[in-house]
This record gives structure tokens, sequence and C-alpha cells, in this order.
């Protein structure tokens, strides 16, 4: 048969040699059976042990800010937060429009940004997004000037990149450098 499509007496004799199996070896974790020429898999038991499942624990193995203490912890419309390859931790704090970077451990050690039009200054933090890029730099956007801001991992200010939205009817926003 063309097409990539398996020959009907192949699937249904691997559908008899699956269902011997598992009637005399007593394993029903799974069954396989065919619809149309496609093969379907169906699993009735889990391929883990208990031992070996996924647990989400029931308390934060790391816990960051607080409703009183120094001003760094204290965060207010969090909209974004990211573990960076140094293992710190930044979180996008729209309170104060700024970045702040935490070690692993939840300490605070620095800020990057704050509220303004400038170059590595945030307008609105409430459309925050921010990813690792190649070459381990931060990118963040702005969405309230339709702009993104590129950040050392230590949160230095590297360069800015706006978005003009086209005319009417036009295509996507076009970035100037």
């Amino acid at each position: 048969m063309g097409g990539g499509m398996r020959e009907p007496k192949r699937v249904k004799g691997m559908l008899i040699v699956l269902t011997l199996l598992t009637r005399f070896t007593g394993v029903e974790a799974q069954a396989v059976r065919d619809s149309a020429g496609v093969r379907i898999v169906d699993n009735r038991a889990p391929a883990w042990t208990a031992a070996q499942r996924w647990r989400i624990s029931a308390q934060p193995t790391l816990a960051i800010g607080m409703e009183d203490g120094e001003e760094p912890y204290l965060l207010s419309r969090v909209y974004a937060a990211a573990r960076l390859p140094t293992g710190e931790i930044v979180i996008g704090n729209s309170a104060s429009a700024e970045l702040r970077f935490f070690g692993a451990d939840g300490r605070f050690i620095r800020a990057a940004g704050r509220r303004g039009a400038g170059p590595g200054e945030f307008h609105e933090l409430s459309s925050l997004n921010f990813c690792v890029l190649p070459g381990n730099e931060l990118l963040v956007t702005d969405g309230g000037l339709r702009r993104l801001h590129v950040f050392s991992l230590t949160g230095g200010y590297k360069r800015t990149v706006a978005f003009e939205h086209p005319p009417e009817g036009g295509a996507a926003p076009i970035a100037r450098v």
C-alpha cells in the first residue's frame, strides 16, 4: 500500500499477538488497537512506580516577598518571574517599575530599571514578560511603550528595540533597533 499505511493483515496480526501476551502474562498495562489504519495505544497503568511519581510539595522550597519588611522584599503587582542560568531569580515588580534580582536563596541582590520613558526605563510592567536570549541577555517587554529592553543577566542596561504599529490594515508591527 502507498502513503506509508501498513497492511491490515500485519496490524491485525500484531493485535492478536499483543492480546495473547496480555491474556497469558496477566499484563494489562497497555492495549494496542487499530482505527482505520491508525495504531492507537491505550495506557491503562502508569509506566512508573508510586515511589517514582512526581509530587508537588505542600510547602514551597523558596518564598520571596513579605507583607512588612525591607523595601526590596515588598512586591506588588508581580506579572513575571524567571530563574536565570546563574541560579538567580528575576522578578518584574510593577509597583516600582523595576526588575528585582534575588539569589537562589531568596536574598535580594540588586534592582534594575525604573519608571520612565528613557532607555532601560519602564512605562507599564503589567504586560511584562521576559526571557533569556542566546548570549545570556535578558529580553524584557514594555507593552505600555511598545518596546523591548535588553539587559545583561546582572541587570546592566544594554539596548532598547522600539515597535512601530503599521498603518491600518498593515501586517505585523515593525521593530526599529
